[in-house]
Order: C-alpha cells, then sequence, then structure tokens
C-alpha cells in the first residue's frame, strides 16, 4: 500500500490506521525479591577483553554480558558489585602488560575492594567437556595461599548445583580443582564459572543477540544468593580477618546510610531525591517567612532541577494565612504539583493547602487540541501581543491547546515543538481528539520556500498532510479551505514529501532498538555488550536514519515534534521516542515506541519490552505513572 493511499485512509478511518506496532516476543526479565545481599561485597570478572587474550571476541562478549546482567541482580538485592571491566577492552594495556600482569590486575581490584567474593565468569573451556557443557573451578584444597575453612569449595559446589538446576543439561555440571593464576593469585575465595566455548563463531554471535546470558547470570546469581544464606557469616569474618580496613570502609557506608535513613524519617512521604534538592534549593535553617521567599524556593527549584521551563508549566503563588500556606496556580503535570508543595513542606513551609490547577482547562470543553490555520502566528508570555514573544507556529502545525482567556480571545498552548506561550484564537482550528487524529499520523510534504494560492500565504517550513504526489506536483491538505478549496497543489520546486516520514524511519528505528533486546543496562554505554536508556535511543536513530540524537534523556526531549503530553497519550507510531520524569520534576529517561502501547527501553538489568496497557503481561504501573511526554524526531 503507498504511503499517499495510507494517508487517505489515516482522514478517512484513524482509529483502524493507528494500529502501526512492531510485534517483537518478548518477556519480564527476573527480578530479585528483598535484600536478601545485604552486606555482601563482591567483585565479578568478565574475562578476557581484547584479542590477544581470547583469540578472537565472542566469548569475551558474552563473558561481559553474563557478568552485566548479574551486577543487577546481585545489586537489586543489595550487594555492593565492583566489575573488572564494563567494556571489550583488557584491564591492562594489551600492548605493553602481559597476560600475568592481566591476570593480577583483576585479583587487585577485589583486594582492593576488600571484596567477600570473587567470580569470574568465562566461556573458554574445551577439552574433554563436549563445547557449551558448563563446569566451575576453585583452587586446590590445599592451597597455601587461603585458609578459608572450606568456603571457597562451598562456593564452587553451590555454583555446580544451580547451574545444573537453572540450565539443565544431559552432562552433569562439574566442580573440578583449577591450578590457575586467577584463582590461586588471590587471597579471596574465588571460582571461575566456565560456561563452555560456544559451538562456533558464527553460533555464538548469534547468542549474544538472543538473551543467552540471562540463563548464565541467573545461575551464577543463585550460587552466591545460597552461599551467602548459608555461609556469610563466615565470609563476614574471613574478609575482617583479611582486609582489617574493611570495617572502616563499611562505617564510612554506614553513616552515608544513616544520613539519608535520617532524611527519610524526617520528611516522611516525599521522595529522598526530592528531599536532598529541595535542601539544596533552599539551605537555610529557618523556613520562608513571607509568600515573596516560599516562591522565591519554587522559582530556584525549578532552575535547579525541571528539565525545561519552555514545556514544563508550573505557575504557583502563595499566600500565607494565620494559621496554613495556600498554594495556587496551575501546571500542566499533576507530578509537579506535588512536587511544588513537597519543596515547601521541605523548607518548613506547613501546613499546606494545595490548590494548584491541572491542565487543560475545563474551560476548553472536548476541543483541546489544534492545528495553526493562518500562516504564521507568534505565541506570547503571556495573553496579549507584548515583547515577551515565545516561539512562532507555521500554518498546519499541530498544537495541544492547555486554557483560553475568559473571554476566549487567546489560547494557552504547546506548541509542536513544545514550547508554551498564548496566541490568538483565531490562528488556530480547535478539534476533538477525534478529529485530530489523522492530523498526528499523517505523512507531511515540507514547504521548501513560499507560495500563494489565491493570495493566501504558504509558509516554508510548513509540514501538511500529503493528499497525493505526482509528477506535476504534491497535492496538501489545508486546514481551512482557500476560496472554497481544502487542499492545494503546491510545484516541485516548492514543497518535497518528507523524506522519513511518520513511519519508514520511526519502524526502522524500531527495529534497530530490538536487536539490542536483553543487552545488559550500562549507564553511559551505547554498545552490543551494554547500554544505557538514551543510548538506546541514540544508536536506534543513528542506525536507522543517520540522525545522532542529544546524549542524555534530558537534552533529546526538546528534538522533534510533540505528539503526546501527560494528559494525552495516544497510540503511538513505531519510533516515537517517549520520555520519563522522575520523583524531582527532572526527565531522567528515555524509550523507543513499537507502535501502539508497547515500547522498548534500557533500564536494568536490561534492554525489555513494556507497556501502558494494564491487560498486557508487559504492563507497568511505575513507568505508567512517570510518563512525561512523547516526540516524533524526525517530523
Amino acid at each position: 500500500m503507498s504511503k499517499i493511499l495510507m494517508t487517505a485512509l489515516a482522514f478517512c478511518c484513524p482509529l483502524a490506521y493507528a494500529t502501526t506496532t512492531l510485534d517483537i516476543k518478548a518477556d519480564l526479565p527476573f527480578t530479585p525479591r528483598g535484600k536478601t545481599l545485604e552486606g555482601l561485597v563482591v567483585t565479578i570478572d568478565a574475562a578476557g577483553g581484547g584479542n590477544w587474550q581470547m583469540g578472537g571476541c565472542a566469548e569475551a562478549d558474552m563473558n561481559m554480558l553474563a557478568a552485566g546482567e548479574l551486577r543487577h541482580h546481585l545489586s537489586e538485592s543489595g550487594a555492593t558489585v565492583f566489575l573488572t571491566r564494563q567494556d571489550d577492552r583488557p584491564m591492562a594495556s594489551p600492548e605493553t602488560a602481559s597476560p600475568a600482569e592481566e591476570t593480577r590486575a583483576r585479583t587487585r581490584l577485589a583486594e582492593e575492594k576488600f571484596s567477600h567474593i570473587f567470580v569470574s565468569i568465562q566461556h573458554t573451556f574445551a577439552g574433554d567437556r563436549p563445547p557449551g557443557a558448563p563446569m566451575v573451578l576453585c583452587r586446590p584444597p590445599d592451597d597455601a595461599q587461603v585458609n578459608d575453612k572450606g568456603l571457597e569449595r562451598a562456593l564452587a559446589e553451590a555454583m555446580r548445583d544451580e547451574i545444573q538446576k537453572t540450565m539443565p543439561r544431559k552432562e552433569q555440571v562439574e566442580a573440578r580443582d583449577g591450578n590457575t593464576p586467577l584463582l590461586t593469585g588471590t587471597r579471596i575465595p574465588a571460582v571461575a564459572v566456565d560456561f563452555g566455548r560456544p559451538l562456533a563463531s558464527q553460533a555464538a554471535d548469534a547468542a549474544t543477540g538472543q538473551g543467552a546470558h540471562r540463563a548464565e547470570a541467573l545461575a551464577v546469581y543463585n550460587g552466591i544468593t545460597r552461599v551467602w544464606r548459608e555461609r556469610g557469616a563466615e565470609l563476614a569474618a574471613l574478609r575482617a580477618q583479611l582486609f582489617p580496613a574493611s570495617a572502616a570502609a563499611d562505617a564510612s557506608a554506614a553513616r552515608e546510610k544513616q544520613k539519608d535513613k535520617a532524611l527519610t524519617e524526617k520528611y516522611p512521604g516525599i521522595p529522598l531525591a526530592l528531599v536532598k534538592a529541595a535542601l539544596q534549593a533552599w539551605p537555610f535553617e529557618f523556613a520562608p517567612r513571607s509568600s515573596a521567599e516560599a516562591e522565591w524556593v519554587i522559582e530556584n527549584y525549578k532552575k535547579r532541577v525541571l528539565t525545561d521551563p519552555t514545556f514544563f508549566l508550573l505557575r504557583v503563588s502563595a499566600e500565607k494565612t494565620s494559621d496554613t500556606w495556600i498554594l495556587r496556580g496551575y501546571t500542566n503535570y499533576k507530578k509537579l504539583s506535588n512536587i511544588a508543595e513537597d519543596v515547601l513542606k521541605t523548607a518548613g513551609c506547613r501546613p499546606i493547602r494545595n490548590e494548584i490547577g491541572l491542565l487543560p482547562s475545563t474551560r476548553l470543553g472536548g476541543k483541546r487540541f489544534g492545528i495553526v490555520q493562518i500562516p504564521m502566528a507568534l505565541i506570547w508570555g503571556r495573553p496579549g501581543e507584548g515583547d515577551d514573544s515565545q516561539t512562532q507556529l507555521l500554518l498546519g502545525e499541530r498544537v495541544f491547546l492547555l486554557d483560553q482567556t475568559p473571554d476566549g480571545g487567546y489560547l494557552l498552548l504547546n506548541g509542536g515543538d513544545g514550547y508554551i506561550g498564548w496566541v490568538r484564537s483565531d490562528a488556530v482550528l480547535r478539534m476533538d481528539e477525534h478529529e485530530f487524529r489523522p492530523w498526528e499520523i499523517a505523512d507531511n510534504a515540507i514547504v521548501k520556500k513560499d507560495c500563494f494560492t489565491d493570495g493566501f500565504r504558504i509558509p516554508a517550513g510548513a509540514a501538511l498532510p500529503v493528499v497525493a504526489a505526482k509528477s506535476s506536483g504534491i497535492t496538501v491538505r489545508l486546514p481551512r479551505p482557500v476560496k472554497g478549496k481544502d487542499t492545494v497543489t503546491l510545484p516541485l520546486d516548492r514543497a518535497q514529501m518528507n523524506p522519513h516520514g511518520a513511519r519508514g524511519a520511526g519502524m526502522n528505528a524500531a527495529r534497530a532498538a530490538a536487536e539490542f533486546l536483553t543487552v545488559p543496562y550500562v549507564f553511559g554505554a551505547r554498545s552490543r555488550l551494554g547500554l544505557d536508556c538514551s543510548g538506546l535511543t541514540n544508536i536506534a536513530y543513528a542506525a536507522a536514519a543517520g540522525l545522532t540524537l542529544p546524549r542524555d534523556a534530558k537534552q533529546q526531549v526538546i528534538v522533534g515534534r510533540m505528539i503526546a503530553t501527560p494528559w494525552h497519550r495516544p497510540p503511538l507510531l513505531p519510533g516515537d521516542l517517549i520520555y520519563f520524569c522522575d520523583d524531582t520534576g527532572r526527565v531522567y529517561h528515555a524509550a523507543v515506541s513499537l507502535g501502539g502501547q508497547r515500547w522498548i527501553h534500557s533500564c536494568p538489568p536490561e534492554a525489555q519490552v513494556s507497556s501502558f496497557d494494564p491487560a498486557d503481561p508487559l504492563y507497568s504501573k511505575e513507568w505508567t505513572k512517570q510518563f512525561a511526554f512523547a516526540r516524533r524526531p524526525l517530523q
């Protein structure tokens, strides 16, 4: 079906057309319950890194993927975790370091971090074992380097048993003596979990993209959990014996936790991150004493924390009565109303009566959407045309209405770029959601140069829905009829089809993102061995369209056309970028829509699929609550 016909169908049957999705097979990742590993310090070694040691990268990549996944399971359970590497490089320089120096660098890290145990994950063993058959190595019982009263052997046997249960095979998993420098070179109880060399390099490359590391990570996690549950006190005693300085490090960490606990108890019901940010916004011992001081606290907090005031709207006045603080004003995001109240409570303003209104205003009725119907329209910081212009709207721009003046002369809106401001009401053709939907999903033609039809200007930069495209020109739809015609044909030297469209590059970006499903979350990364949320969105559009998005979610949120708001979340198209807001009011997470209600994102422990639909087994109540905006990068 051609894009032109699809766009025409969109105007006839928008709800049917809006079901475009990318269907991929996905499940929920493993999530530990409870802090069962509180107090454990563990170093995980992803063996390999660099071709000089492994003779190839497939095995080293599998080590890194399993270690990256395992890290999150352990951390979620309360353990303190260190990785010997987080990318495909060795720890020491391969140009100058010997294999022995590389090995020592790995065990030295575990000792420097006062670890209870050291676990190396490997995919190297062949020998008398079938390819892919796991085994666990630990040092011989008579090794003079360690006197752990059987703790290391217990760790190895627990690993063996848990691998057998988690990854059942015909062959029995073995626990063997391993007289290797990686194990004998440290006093810490250490094991090497060897999952065996993959069947072939090609099979290994395929496995890295199919989540094979998930079962390996879970098996090792179960083994560590079992040993900590059964022998944790003995491990703690041995650590204290080996590293006397660990007591001071533990005490320092305990003091930091106690500070956080004290803040949580002092400000019950207020998120800890918000408390800390609010205390920076009002760092005084005394509470605000006047309305001006209270309003200053909120403004200072907004400047410090809120991602971008051009599309996060929070206007608050604070009135102090004899016994109560009263907050009035309005916001376009319910969470900001609660944040304003919590910020003032943290500063000492209590009690508070919160009367902050939520936009869109009920004054708008059902017509809360619009299309710019005049060639150009400035929007202003206040209702009226003055010297505080914010940006300019162009013909055909899709806007989201928030409020209107009592006389209906001006509208408060989010423009297509997200900017908030006031515009004359006659500049906008108002619509309800059903009327607006075809305009949201339509493929557009982009006007390259100003042109005129019956004296009506169609400005350069305008994006208008395509009705037909021929060698003679592109026919586009106008928001309102001009001389009785609601379409106009633009010559090819004045307009071009959007080279990306609402679906083309977006679907490709969704497919590119899906290639990273199950890859472990690594903050700051954007590769096959690990990536964070904005790393996933970044690499998806780089692969799909050569588009370089800004690095962070809080920067990416200003790119593209706004297509969903806190109060309007329609079924999205594949490739739409979705943004989420944390408890402080900061945009902190990004995702790639798969179309409809599902989306793929990278958050601990891995890149995964979630859903806004409560009936979907992948539904996430928490992420749905955190939803802020969605944008279409290439429109």
